[in-house]
């Protein structure tokens, strides 16, 4: 019994680089955990999203902090126009300075 691509323990290559799909390692970390190969754990995950896309449920809901900030220091109601103004007063600084 010949071992598939990505199966075989060890094929992945060494030295800690992510590879040419980036990521953070949790694939890597999962696979061992679970003593599974990669490519297993890339086909459950692939599977859990497509799934979730299907039924239209995602599998969990993102957790986002929330902060209360206060009230706001500024007019918020002209917020544009004050943008421009400060982007206004950054482009003269710059113009200044001979930037």
């Amino acid at each position: 019994m010949g071992s598939r691509c990505g199966d075989a323990a060890g094929s992945a290559p060494s030295g800690g680089s992510a590879g040419p799909g980036g990521g953070d390692g949790r694939a890597r970390e999962l696979a061992r955990a679970k003593r599974t190969s990669l490519t297993r754990v890339a086909a459950d995950t692939l599977r859990a999203g497509l799934l979730a896309v299907k039924t239209g449920k995602p599998n969990r809901r993102p957790l986002v902090p929330v902060f209360d900030l206060g009230k706001p220091r500024v007019n918020l109601d002209h917020a544009l126009r004050l943008a421009a103004e400060m982007e206004d007063e950054e482009i003269l600084r710059k113009m200044e300075a001979g930037k």
